[in-house]
């Protein structure tokens, strides 16, 4: 169990990057999709996947050509 353990920190968690990278991107930017960013925020619970690990998978979705 972690901060992000359930579904709704982790959406909550979701909307904060989205709106982070909205500022740092710009408001036009292309961002990742919601189903997306999901399939990787749900992975942090993972013992498997490090922070590290899900931080180059959500850095992959920002690079991905649209």
């Amino acid at each position: 169990a972690g901060k992000y353990a359930d579904p709704e920190s982790r959406a909550q968690l979701r909307e904060k990057l989205l709106e982070n990278f909205r500022v740092i991107f710009g408001e036009d930017a292309r961002l990742p999709a919601t189903g997306k960013m999901d399939e990787v925020l749900n992975q942090v619970g993972d013992p498997k996947n490090t922070p590290h690990q899900l931080i180059l998978e959500l850095r992959k979705l920002i690079e991905e050509p649209s």
